[in-house]
């Protein structure tokens, strides 16, 4: 009897042991199965240890992860940076803008290949004993330069200004000196410091700073304005608004007249030398000489003063009589002394306004041969208007004049100046 109860009771309790031990084998087994089946995800990173720039990636999955990566080192490359000139707002940019990027996309990819990389039972070793990894990557951010120097460039561009010098407006019939405007310009070498500072991050704002830029000429310095009133015949000698001196002249005729407008000296021409522009045979001028050189019989006088405006000049004249009067082919003629007198006192690039002074004056009605004065200012138009003389008497001067060698040295230009090509072409 007690021997048939104990084998009932080894029987039971060697059925249980069965029992448990198959329970265990069957929930173990699937246990690491199920493990198995997490420690081999593509899409997270399931391990303690896994860092990427500080930031712990156990249990989150690539959008989640993702999420939380571009929050801390994306988003603050799009945070606006407000840059200011001379603490006044001007715009603002951002650090993306300014050529700074990070690798944290490239660097979440790595640390997923590390995990899948690694061996399924060491995983199951780190998931089961909840040890730490240790593996951390570092997200870094780089900056483009050429950004930071393009956006320094464009702000230049628009806040630097030149400067303007003082210059002369017409103000009816008579005119105003305009004072300079001072320009400014961008302390480029500070911008691109400050500039740099805020694309490295080291900088939430950029300060930028300029400076003004004077003018070369104000109208405290302003020197020397010339106005010629045509009709009126008369020439204004100004330093600036204050008057100096008038002068008699002789302005264009009718058919020939002086142009109206704005207009500077570009040449100053000491004892000028005339240069025959005819080439061929039937030209006007093909039978006077080919240069007059400085002396009585010369055109354009002792001194000459070349405008931009094509042919037109202020020069002397020994035709006295014409003075007063519309009486040349579009220069201006001085007397011989007026003209050497302004000619010392002005300069080149001398602002000279011509205004019309009522009407012509003309010199009193009289047939005569043009002289060679008349064809040079007209470049051969007086002879074709003179009404008696064929056109090699026409182009005559009145007095023979032989033909003059020209000097052996420059005698076109005062001394100490270099003498410009004389190539006016006979033009006045």
């Amino acid at each position: 009897m007690r021997s048939g109860a104990r084998s009932i009771r080894r029987f039971q309790l060697l059925t249980w042991v069965v029992g448990v031990t198959s329970f265990l084998l069957v929930i173990g087994v699937g246990g690491a199965a199920a493990a198995v089946r997490m420690e081999s995800s593509t899409t997270k990173v399931n391990l303690n240890g896994f860092q990427v720039g500080g930031i712990d990636l156990a249990g989150l999955d690539t959008a989640a992860a993702t999420q939380k990566l571009h929050q801390r080192f994306e988003a603050p490359l799009d945070a606006p940076i407000p840059v200011t000139l001379d603490g006044k707002p001007l715009q603002s940019t951002t650090r993306r803008e300014l050529g700074a990027s990070t690798n944290v996309d490239e660097v979440y990819r790595k640390a997923l290949k590390l995990h899948q990389d690694m061996p399924v039972w060491k995983r199951l070793w780190y998931r089961i004993t909840g040890m730490s990894v240790g593996k951390s990557l570092e997200v870094v951010t780089k900056v483009d330069g050429t950004k930071s120097a393009e956006l320094v460039g464009k702000i230049a561009g628009t806040v630097n200004k030149s400067p303007v010098n003082a210059r002369v407006s017409v103000v009816g019939s008579g005119f105003k000196i305009l004072d300079a405007v001072p320009g400014f310009a961008l302390d480029e070498k500070s911008a691109a410091k400050a500039v740099e500072a805020a694309s490295n991050g080291h900088s939430r704002t950029i300060s930028l700073a300029g400076k003004p830029v004077a003018a070369q000429v104000t109208k405290d310095n302003f020197k020397d304005v010339i106005v010629i009133k045509v009709g009126e015949n008369k020439l204004y000698h100004y330093e600036g608004e204050r008057l100096v001196k008038s002068y008699d002249v002789a302005t264009g005729l009718p058919k020939y007249p002086t142009p109206i407008g704005q207009f500077k000296i570009v040449e100053k021409r000491f004892r000028p030398t005339w240069v025959n522009p005819a080439k061929a045979p039937g030209e006007w001028g093909f039978n006077l000489p080919a240069k007059i050189a400085p002396g009585p019989n010369n055109p354009l006088g002792t001194r000459a003063m070349n405008l931009n405006s094509p042919g037109i000049r202020i020069h002397g004249t020994t035709t006295e009589a014409s003075m007063g009067y519309n009486a040349s082919h579009g220069c201006i003629r001085m007397r011989m002394s007026d003209v050497e007198e302004l000619f010392d006192q002005v300069d080149t690039g001398t602002p000279v306004i011509i205004q019309s002074g009522g009407p012509a004056r003309l010199m009193p009605s009289k047939s005569k041969t043009p002289t060679i004065e008349d064809l040079v200012e007209s470049n051969g138009a007086a002879a074709q208007a003179a009404p008696a003389a064929p056109p090699a008497a026409s182009v005559a001067p009145a007095a023979p004049v032989a033909p003059v060698a020209p000097p052996a040295a420059p005698t076109d230009t005062a001394p100490g100046v270099v003498p410009p090509m004389d190539l006016d072409m006979g033009n006045d």
